[in-house]
């Protein structure tokens, strides 16, 4: 259905009625106006008719002739009829027609009203003239007694061309009034019109998202109000969204810098919502996500199965699955349904944590257990069984008893200097978790020479050499006991793996940002598989081997935190058969 405009309906209407009011009062003016010049012919006429009788009263009462010379005479004066009536109907004297030759006036109500109450009055059309006449009629009562009538008429025609000149006159104010009233209209509501089209105007500004647009107010106080409302309610409005978008905001902040990734789902699966972290943890690098499928991302058929089964049993379900290259991540996947006000669920929201690092630790720390129980416990069995073999008689045998207290000797070493190496790590670590480095300015040729030194005897010994590359101006700032163990534990191991006669040689490489300190070797080098957990805590390539050479499997790992605590790090790089390079990169300031 088609909508007429607002304007169009108030003026419509509203000159409508204005017409209206204005016929009705026409048509009321017209009635008075009728009725005021109705009763002034009647007065007219009835002065004209007290004029006759008084003519009539001083003449004999059978002169016909000079009544009719006198009534033609006031006849032509002022254009009314005059005519004199018997009392018997019958016509005495007219000023317009031959008495002789009109008809019994008896049954005219004018003359019937006369001759019963003295004064008759009527409009109605006569017979004899062929036109509508007003009569005004009065008795008289002559000298001789007798009783006669004196009416006076006009044709009607004169009393309507009277009112219509009286209309044409009024017709253009009238006019006037009509355009005045319908432009004062025309101009009230269209100002009006304005008013509520700028409510509108301004309604929309609010739809499209500009709540600090204000409504201006107006001279009506209905409109004001309506307007100040509307203004109130576009800042709360403004107010609830900044709130709801500070939320918003703050939540997107804390979902973005979480540990653990997130994703919510519609019920068809689609994505709501996808953090930072989940992006990483899933390799998703398209950053608009939402509304997609999360199949299009997530593959892993245990991850679908586990949104089923949260979805379809209304509980949280969660598992830990392997992800990526050779399922080396491992991550603990929590999915939960989220339902609606109805109670129905909307969606399912998953959360997303990696445990690789978890699992690492748990299997090092698993890894740990088992090799400290295994390193300690080979070198008090083996003092236990040398001990029960002297209590049973051998401590009387010299040549017996003195290689026995020599190996339950070695063993006491072992189990002390592997004491002394987690006592050493205990310490590091605990610089590690806080505790301030207390660093000095050296020399590090001066450290370097002597760390190599400690060494020597051992070098010597399988007639191999160290060779020291370093400027002797260059200075560091480093804590120099603790420096200086990670060197000498790297020169040491070069020693010990390599073959007799070797070269190892520790160079210093510096530039502005840090300095790096390598330890090289030329001996049989680590095959590849065992150098991501060469650093790790009793780990060993070849285990009887180097519990031969009296390693405790502590070495490296005190080297990497001792490299740690200098806000460091330590690298190495092997090739089976060519030798080894361990490098300690230490940051400069």
């Amino acid at each position: 259905m088609r909508k007429i405009s607002l304007f169009t309906y108030l003026f419509g209407s509203s000159a409508l009625v204005l017409t209206v009011v204005l016929f009705i009062l026409g048509m009321y003016n017209s009635s008075i106006f009728w009725d005021f010049f109705a009763q002034s012919t009647k007065e007219e006429l009835g002065v004209q008719g007290e004029l006759v009788k008084e003519i009539m009263t001083a003449l004999p009462t059978d002169d016909r002739q000079s009544l009719e010379k006198i009534i033609k005479k006031v006849r032509s004066r002022n254009s009314s009829r005059i005519t004199v009536i018997e009392s018997d109907g019958r016509v005495f004297a007219d000023s317009d027609e031959d008495p002789g030759t009109m008809s019994s006036h008896s049954d005219r109500p004018e003359i019937l009203d006369a001759m019963k109450s003295g004064h008759g009055y009527s409009i109605r059309y006569s017979s004899t003239l062929k036109k509508d006449m007003i009569y005004v009629a009065d008795s008289v009562r002559m000298p001789d007694g007798k009783e006669r009538v004196v009416r006076i008429s006009k044709p009607l025609k004169t009393l309507k061309e009277t009112m219509s000149k009286t209309y044409s006159s009024l017709l253009i104010p009238f006019l006037i009034l009509f355009s005045v009233a319908a432009g004062l209209l025309f101009f009230v509501t269209r100002y009006i019109t304005r008013i509520l089209r700028s409510m509108e105007d301004g309604a929309k500004t609010f739809e499209s998202g500009h709540l600090s647009y204000r409504i201006p107010g107006s001279t009506f106080a209905e409109t004001s109000r309506l307007a100040s409302a509307m203004n109130k309610m576009a800042q709360n409005l403004s107010e609830t969204i900044n709130a709801e978008q500070t939320q918003k905001n703050k939540l997107s902040s804390v979902l973005e810098n979480m540990d653990e990734g997130v994703i919510a789902l519609d019920r068809s699966d689609c994505i709501v919502e996808m953090n930072r972290r989940a992006r990483e943890l899933f390799k998703i690098t398209d950053d608009a996500v939402n509304s997609f499928n999360i199949r299009n991302f997530i593959r892993n058929p245990e991850v679908i199965d586990l949104i089923n089964s949260a979805r379809t049993g209304s509980e949280p379900v969660e598992t830990e699955c392997f992800m990526g290259t050779g399922r080396q991540t491992v991550l603990k996947i929590k999915v939960t349904p989220m339902k609606g006000l109805d109670g129905l669920i909307e969606g399912t929201l998953l959360v997303i944590r990696d445990n690789t690092n978890l699992n690492r630790l748990e299997t090092v720390r698993k890894d740990f257990v088992s090799n400290v129980s295994h390193e300690l416990k080979t070198p008090i069995t083996s003092i236990k069984g040398y001990v029960e073999t002297l209590r049973d008689g051998a401590v009387n045998d010299v040549g017996t008893a003195k290689p026995f207290l020599d190996t339950i000797a070695r063993q006491a070493s072992r189990l002390d200097n592997i004491i002394d190496d987690l006592l050493v790590l205990s310490r590091i670590e605990s610089k590690e978790s806080g505790q301030t480095l207390q660093k000095e300015n050296i020399q590090l040729m001066a450290m370097l020479e002597e760390a190599v030194g400690l060494c020597a005897q051992k070098a010597s010994e399988k007639g191999s050499k160290v060779e020291v590359q370093c400027s002797e101006n260059l200075t560091v700032s480093i804590h120099p006991r603790m420096l200086e163990l990670a060197i000498v534990n790297l020169v040491d191991n070069a020693v010990k793996y390599s073959q007799p006669g070797a070269l190892i040689k520790v160079s210093v490489d510096s530039t502005a940002s840090s300095t790096v300190i390598s330890v090289a070797d030329n001996g049989p080098g680590i095959p590849e598989e065992h150098l991501p957990r060469l650093f790790e805590r009793f780990y060993r390539i070849d285990k009887g081997r180097s519990r031969a050479m009296g390693g405790t499997g502590l070495g490296l790992s005190i080297v990497k935190h001792i490299v740690q605590v200098h806000s460091g790090t330590v690298t190495v790089e092997s090739t089976v058969g060519k030798g080894t390079v361990f490098k300690i990169h230490i940051p400069n300031g």
